[in-house]
């Protein structure tokens, strides 16, 4: 008749699940360090294509600007306003809130007349304005804890996700906004 010899697990066989074992224990490990760039690199993209989306219709409709804010559990939203004329009366047709990148990120700014960076936190907003005639962006209406403050431009964007981070360059007089990485 047929003997079962059944003793266990030869050495080689337990090299080799050992093996397997660590290239996925090494894989997963360097994805975890993928997430927070790709969380940063997303939303910074994002909030680039909303500030340059919005400056084209402002300069093709009457004028026009975008709120961004940040929520409870720090993911940025962005709402487009754009103002026209209807029936010879100046209105504003406001678009969706939009989130802007998938996951949670910290968001600074600078001001121009300062060169202290400010963390955007929840319930904050800051308005970005765009010239309908040049493009160029206009002062920004920054909203901290209720208080609002309108007397500046708004100079940088940083886009933070662990320890990478991007920045915005706004250019004033052009209306462009240039986003590098930092680290």
């Amino acid at each position: 008749m047929f003997r079962k010899d059944n003793r266990g697990v030869s050495l080689v066989e337990l090299v080799i699940i050992m093996g397997i074992l660590a290239v996925l224990a090494g894989v997963s490990v360097s994805m975890m360090g993928l997430l927070p760039r790709q969380r940063a690199r997303s939303c910074s993209e994002d909030l680039e294509k909303v500030l340059e989306s919005t400056r084209t219709t402002a300069m093709s409709f009457y004028g026009g600007y975008v709120t961004i804010e940040v929520d409870d559990s720090n993911q940025v939203y962005a709402t487009v306003v754009t103002k026209k004329w209807l029936n010879g009366v100046e209105s504003e047709v406001v678009g969706e809130k939009t989130k802007l990148g998938g996951r949670p990120v910290t968001l600074t700014y600078v001001l121009s007349d300062a060169a202290t960076e400010y963390t955007l936190n929840s319930g904050d907003t800051i308005t970005v304005s765009f010239n309908r005639a040049s493009g160029s962006f206009e002062k920004a209406s920054v909203r901290v804890s209720g208080t609002t403050k309108d007397d500046a431009y708004l100079a940088t964007m940083k886009v933070s996700a662990g320890s990478t981070q991007y920045l915005l360059t706004l250019t004033r007089l052009t209306g462009a906004v240039t986003r590098q990485k930092l680290n």
